[in-house]
């Protein structure tokens, strides 16, 4: 009985760990780990994007999301080309684990983000190497398509 309950503890545990580590979110992976994110981008040899969002409060983040991230074209160029990150700093704690707020405030102060949403571009070194601040209700996402394009 006891052998019985630890191969099911074991089994949900490491389901739950696999499940943890990314999610799908407008048809694209995004690492819930700030660490396995960057092994992965060196593994891929692919650039990391980072994505400061207030995801249940922030006006211009639910925007940027729509007009964006959601988009055909911008779903095909992260696959190909990215490895993605959301630092999120939700005003209902609960969206996120205890070691995400970790990684996000580190993250925040780190690259010195101080408003939302930031988009970052980081190098498989983990090197800033492109940023673009804000987003606005002209739904205007040049700068935005323009910044990826930069760093590939």
């Amino acid at each position: 009985m006891k052998r019985r309950l630890l191969v099911i503890v074991v089994f949900v545990f490491s389901t739950l760990m696999a499940t943890a580590q990314t999610t799908e979110k407008h048809g694209v992976k995004w690492f819930d780990d700030y660490n396995k994110a960057q092994i992965e981008a060196k593994k891929e040899g692919k650039p990391m994007l980072v994505f400061f969002t207030g995801s249940d409060w922030c006006g211009p983040c639910k925007l940027l999301v729509k007009d964006f991230f959601s988009t055909e074209k911008f779903k095909h160029i992260a696959t190909e080309k990215f490895v993605m990150y959301e630092a999120n700093f939700p005003r209902n704690r609960d969206l996120i684990s205890s070691s995400q707020k970790e990684d996000n405030l580190a993250l925040k102060l780190k690259f010195q983000v101080s408003s939302f949403p930031t988009v970052l571009l980081l190098n498989v070194k983990g090197k800033e190497v492109g940023r673009e601040s804000g987003f606005n209700y002209i739904h205007d996402t040049t700068k935005h398509f323009s910044l990826l394009e930069s760093v590939l």
